[in-house]
């Protein structure tokens, strides 16, 4: 009716403003893609009407214009489409050498794509058993408790497997000539085919790519049924599988781009991972966080320490290691460490079996002027062994700390002298040199609390520091250490579990607090589960000569690297507040 009463000159108007409109915002519309799972990717194709097939129409006719694509699907139907839309009409799939390697793409058929995010999902969808089917977290359940129709059930397996999920992710990176970040799930299953579609998939990542991050799954609730049709591999097929890759011919392209690897999880084999990002260099790897990694045997702590000590031959700026067990070989890379010492900015290590000694944890600090955040406090219950370091090396060392640029210091300082307390928190008696009266008088301890202070003070840039374990699970009772028999009733090797700390720094202004009234950006202490002496008098200090002291942050470094944050990181314990996260201050 409108239309109608238009004329020729108002039409035209209307056409050019609503071209202009489509200039602005098309770009913007397919910045981002996200294809969460079945549902959500028919939803995407029923936008245009029941059964039409202008969705995938128009994803094909704009697909040049994707930056950012999270595929998170839970069926391979995802991946096919993904693959099938992504192709020009008549071009042929791409074929991958047996080597791994794939063909050059044609610079008109590349894609756009600079942030890739993919979790692999299950098999294709296939009848379940008549009395039971598969939950949407891979558990058998009975048929009646749900109503969906049989073609949506599939049993959970593989998170790659074969050419059935690799290959269309294979021809998408293939065609990614401007890929930046590249995010993947790597379930834990030992099966065969596994290790060599990952071998494939490391093999195809782009020469652009500086951010790869490896996952093991997206959410620690999700709980996936491994098929037992594919057998295990055996550890002789393991080792010639990687005898292969070894031998495979070196990519015509290097990963020299590449800045920063991240390996939450247990997922990926770290033997082919490394093999692969060692056979591609030159590496200018700068950023390398492990969080809960599993090195089992020799060849896997070989690999760690080849990638540590050659991985960044510039340098590496930021390493974390959280969760991780790696075996006999944890001096080794510490001294690998050590030798980056000259330019690393951010060190975390929080292993389950800590090797991070007092020695080195001073060696490392007297020798990394550029270092920015230092933590070695766990974060979890079960990471209950912090390295920690002695006020006996921090005194007795000829050298002074040259960490000048330190903001962030999160370290337990143990072996202080505290004639002071004799009990407890239970009122059980503590015993030992440190709280002899006889041994060590008030004078001698706050001597040496002014030396370590003396230290601590010289770190004028300290945004924050934490002396005490404020680990999420850890109970807030005092642990003590005890006894444990035979079945003889003989005592056996003494087990200590760590609680309430007693060796360690008052930080009252009568013991050396004072020393610190030159840290002007000191804006949070923790002391948590420290037998400290701050009270009102040192509370009042801190704010006076503090002039940001107390002002909410939040410190993301780590979390964003897949780090378990801690508990005084937050400073609230609810998490559905988001216009809280927002007022916090970003730094």
């Amino acid at each position: 009716m409108v239309l109608g009463s238009l004329c020729k000159h108002d039409l035209t108007v209307c056409v050019r403003v609503n071209r202009a409109w489509y200039e602005q915002l098309i770009d913007r519309i397919w910045h981002t893609v996200e294809i969460q799972n079945l549902f959500s990717f028919h939803y995407f194709n029923d936008a245009y009407g029941p059964g039409s097939t202008d969705g995938p129409v128009s994803l094909a006719r704009n697909v040049h214009r994707i930056r950012v694509l999270k595929v998170l699907y839970t069926r391979t139907l995802d991946a096919f489409l993904l693959a099938e839309t992504t192709k020009e009409a008549g071009q042929e799939d791409k074929e991958v050498n047996d080597d791994g390697q794939a063909q050059i793409v044609p610079k008109e058929n590349a894609l756009l794509i600079e942030e890739l995010f993919v979790h692999f999902g299950d098999d294709p969808p296939r009848p379940p058993p008549p009395d039971q089917v598969t939950d949407s977290f891979g558990r058998m359940v009975p048929r009646s408790r749900y109503s969906m129709p049989l073609s949506l059930y599939s049993t959970h397996s593989l998170p790659i497997q074969s050419s059935i999920h690799l290959d269309p992710l294979l021809d998408v990176l293939a065609r990614s000539t401007q890929l930046v970040k590249f995010t993947t799930a790597v379930l834990p299953l030992r099966q065969k085919g596994q290790f060599e579609d990952e071998a494939r998939l490391w093999t195809a990542l782009p020469a652009s790519l500086e951010q790869l991050r490896v996952i093991d799954n997206v959410g620690n609730s999700y709980m996936f049924a491994i098929d037992s049709r594919i057998p295990w591999m055996t550890g002789e097929e393991r080792d010639a599988l990687l005898d292969r890759v070894s031998r495979w011919p070196k990519p015509a392209t290097s990963l020299e781009n590449l800045r920063s690897l991240t390996v939450a999880g247990d997922g990926a084999d770290l033997r082919i991972l490394c093999e692969i990002l060692m056979n591609r260099r030159p590496l200018s790897l700068e950023d390398l966080s492990l969080v809960d990694s599993v090195f089992r045997d020799d060849l896997e702590n070989t690999c760690l320490l080849r990638l540590i000590s050659q991985g960044s031959p510039k340098g590496w700026k930021t390493v974390g290691l959280s969760g991780c067990i790696y075996g006999t070989i944890g001096s080794q890379v510490v001294d690998a460490l050590l030798q980056h010492a000259a330019t690393l900015e951010n060190v975390r290590v929080v292993a389950l079996n800590p090797t991070l000694s007092s020695v080195a944890i001073q060696k490392l600090l007297c020798s990394a002027p550029n270092l920015k955040r230092f933590d070695t406090i766990p974060s979890r219950g079960r990471e209950s062994n912090p390295a920690m370091l002695s006020a006996g090396d921090i005194i007795g060392s000829s050298q002074g700390w040259v960490c000048s640029k330190l903001e962030s210091f999160k370290c337990m300082i143990e072996g202080i002298p505290r004639p002071d307390l004799q009990k407890r928190t239970n009122n059980r008696r503590l015993y030992g040199d440190l709280h002899d009266p006889d041994v060590y008088s008030k004078a001698q301890s706050q001597e040496i609390q002014r030396k370590v202070l003396a230290q601590l003070a010289q770190l004028t840039q300290l945004r924050e520091i934490t002396l005490g374990q404020d680990s999420i699970y850890s109970e807030d009772w005092d642990d003590e250490e005890y006894y444990d028999s035979d079945d003889d009733g003989d005592d056996i090797t003494c087990a200590i579990q760590r609680g309430v700390q007693y060796e360690c720094l008052t930080m009252t202004l009568e013991d050396g607090l004072d020393q610190l009234k030159n840290l002007k950006s000191m804006r949070r202490m923790n002391l948590h589960r420290m037998q400290h002496g701050q009270e009102v008098e040192e509370l009042e200090w801190m704010k006076e000569n503090w002039p940001v002291y107390g002002k909410e942050q939040r410190e993301s470094f780590w979390a964003d690297r897949g780090h378990w944050v801690h508990i005084g990181d937050l400073q609230y314990h609810s998490f559905d507040d988001v216009r809280h996260w927002e007022s916090f201050d970003w730094w």
